[in-house]
Formats: C-alpha cells, structure tokens, sequence
C-alpha cells in the first residue's frame, strides 16, 4: 500500500517523474556504523590491541582512570 501525500497546483501523479523516493540512508548508515564499532571495540578489548595507557573511547575507561594513571606517573618519577 503506497500513501501519496498531494501537493497543491499538481494533478497529474501517474508520471515516472513524479514521484519521490523517500530514503532513510542516514539513519540506515547510524546503525550499521554503531553495529560496527561495536564489534570493533568488542575484538580490540578481547585481544588486547591497544596499550593499556590508551583511556580514549574505551569502555570501563574514565577520566578518573587516566588522572590516576598520571599521578601514579608523575610519583614514580
């Protein structure tokens, strides 16, 4: 079933050229990139491809964790 919204000042709907595709390409492409990252994030935390002092987008990672880490840092040194 096809719903046709009317334009005012045009009758003539059985043209090719009058009708509109209506894409959701960007919300399609949110999803797919969110599903994405997520598998990316999940292989990178399960084999251990990152440093360990890297805090950035990290899950379980927080400001807090990186304050601590430089601390700790600067007390050693």
């Amino acid at each position: 079933m096809t719903i046709m919204l009317r334009k005012p000042g045009k009758a003539y709907y059985t043209a090719l050229h009058s009708h509109w595709p209506v894409t959701l390409l960007n919300t399609i492409m949110k999803v797919l990139s969110a599903c994405i990252a997520e598998d990316l994030t999940h292989v990178v935390e399960t084999h251990g491809l990152l440093p360990s002092n890297n805090f950035g987008s990290r899950p379980g990672c927080t400001t807090m964790d990186s304050l601590h880490y430089v601390a700790k840092f600067v007390k050693d040194a």
